[in-house]
């Protein structure tokens, strides 16, 4: 039989899990039923720094990567691995060690040009190699450190699923390569594999595709333009739009997909502070359109954590096999834990005992 806690788990509607921690992560592609508590199939706005809780937040601040450049005779040079590197189309030309006031070419010079796209980037990574990307795909230039220059290179064939379409759509962070393009974020490691990022959220990708790179270092997060964030550590991904916030949960049903009856919500509060606040809600059950929007107030109360018991539209008091919510509005002050639907079929009291 099932322990009292791993009883009270199916019976959470969003929280965090064993495996996963709130806030939530985005996953588009699967049926909201097939989530997790700890995924959402459509969240904005939500704070990363609140671990554990739902709270409302605007995109974490990055910085662009550091690209030093010399200027000599008119043309830009870029200075890696104690060298410069110039680009001419799509041909990659290297000059001599230790030396960044003048170009000493050491050549020959090294072609990419399987197609006519010129080279937009160049990054490096790990511990002696060169991203070189295009608008048609990427290339990984080993030995790059080698001070013998070219003759010492290694380049592989055209990784084609790392197209970069601008050279601000790429980034360095830990010995990985990340290019946001047309198909959202995908990551190239030290061992030339690629990984495609947002897959969790590849029919709706939008956030974070084609969108400039920076980061948080110290975070170890990348951050998609003004839209979007993936979180290195955790693999989760978030979005955004200036200060809009919205949680949707995902669809509830019982692990038989049986018929429930739902008699009431209850949110499970921390305060950040003494003063009031207030959440707007609103739920559906199936595939039904969401009731009109409810305001639950959030009075402070001394405890860590207050058990809020929020009333249910009567549209969704009915036997159904799916139930949802979504909340669309939450004051700053105030941090959601966890959201337990409370039914005839499991009663939250039941768990008490």
């Amino acid at each position: 039989m099932a322990s009292r806690a791993e009883r009270y788990q199916l019976y959470t509607l969003a929280g965090s899990t064993e495996d996963r921690a709130f806030p939530p992560t985005l996953n588009t592609t699967k049926h909201p039923a097939e989530l997790s508590p700890a995924e959402t199939p459509d969240s904005i706005g939500l704070n990363m720094e609140k671990d554990g809780r739902i709270a409302t937040g605007t995109i974490p601040s990055g910085t662009s990567r550091v690209q030093k450049t010399v200027t000599i005779g008119g043309i830009v040079y870029a200075w890696h691995y104690r060298r410069l590197w110039g680009i001419s189309g799509n041909t990659l030309i290297a000059a001599a060690p230790n030396y960044d006031a003048a170009f000493f070419e050491q050549g020959p010079n090294m072609p990419f040009n399987e197609d006519a796209n010129a080279i937009l980037a160049l990054v490096p990574f790990g511990s002696d190699l060169m991203c070189v990307s295009k608008a048609s795909g990427s290339y990984v230039v080993s030995n790059a450190g080698d001070q013998r220059g070219v003759k010492a290179f290694r380049r592989s064939p055209l990784i084609q699923e790392l197209q970069l379409p601008a050279a601000n759509q790429i980034i360095e962070l830990d010995g990985v390569i990340y290019i946001s393009n047309a198909n959202g974020l995908f990551g190239l490691n030290e061992n030339g594999e690629v990984a495609e990022l947002t897959r969790a959220v590849r029919d709706n990708v939008i956030p974070f595709a084609n969108q400039a790179l920076t980061c948080d270092y110290e975070k170890k997060r990348i951050i998609c333009g003004t839209t979007g964030v993936y979180e290195v550590s955790t693999g989760k991904l978030f979005k955004y739009s200036g200060s809009t916030f919205s949680f949707t949960s995902r669809q509830f049903e019982l692990p038989d997909r049986s018929p429930m009856s739902n008699d009431r919500l209850l949110f499970v509060i921390q305060h950040a502070n003494t003063s009031g606040g207030s959440l707007q809600y609103r739920a559906k059950t199936e595939d039904d359109n969401y009731t009109s929007i409810r305001t639950l107030q959030l009075p402070y109360r001394q405890e860590l954590f207050t058990v809020v018991e929020c009333p249910l539209p009567d549209q969704v008091v009915k036997s159904t096999l799916r139930f949802q919510i979504q909340v669309t509005a939450l004051s700053s002050n105030k941090y959601i834990r966890a959201i337990v639907l409370d039914s005839d079929a499991f009663n939250l009291d039941d768990y008490k005992r």
